[in-house]
């Protein structure tokens, strides 16, 4: 059975209620359009009136369109790190990349403590501080709503 196709229609939002849509959105993992039609449907839930769910699609795409590299994954636009409630920077890990990016770091940046001995110590600390320029740069680079100082906002 085919998917049947969604109505597509235009909404007027007050900035900041989409503003708070957008929000909840990201934190579920979701796009803003799944996420106002996820509180659709609670708000009918809600008042007694049942929704039957979407049908899902039962073709598959093409083969070349199933296909996803882990190249592709990492390419994502999607944010990997949530912003720090307080303060200037980033906080934890949201996604999957952003923790193995950090996990991978710890482990390298240990690993190069551990050999500093045989290696010489100046050309682990280099390293390492190139291995943390570049740290650095992916995680303010894939952190939502970017780098700037917060004062305690919900982004």
């Amino acid at each position: 059975m085919p998917q049947t196709p969604k109505k597509a229609f235009a909404l007027r939002l007050d900035p900041a209620l989409h503003a708070a849509v957008e929000r909840v959105a990201a934190q579920e993992l979701r796009s803003v359009n799944a996420e106002i039609e996820m509180l659709l449907r609670e708000a009918l839930a809600r008042r007694g009136i049942r929704v039957p769910p979407a049908e899902p699609a039962t073709t598959r795409p093409p083969a070349a369109e199933r296909r996803l590299t882990l190249l592709h994954l990492f390419l994502d636009s999607r944010p990997w790190f949530r912003p720090k409630r307080y303060g200037y920077g980033a906080g934890l890990p949201i996604a999957w990349q952003g923790w193995v990016l950090l996990l991978s770091y710890v482990a390298v940046v240990i690993g190069l403590g551990l050999l500093s001995t045989q290696t010489g110590r100046a050309v682990s600390a280099a390293l390492a501080g190139a291995l943390t320029l570049g740290f650095v740069l992916i995680v303010r680079a894939r952190t939502a709503g970017g780098w700037r100082w917060r004062w305690g906002e919900d982004t």
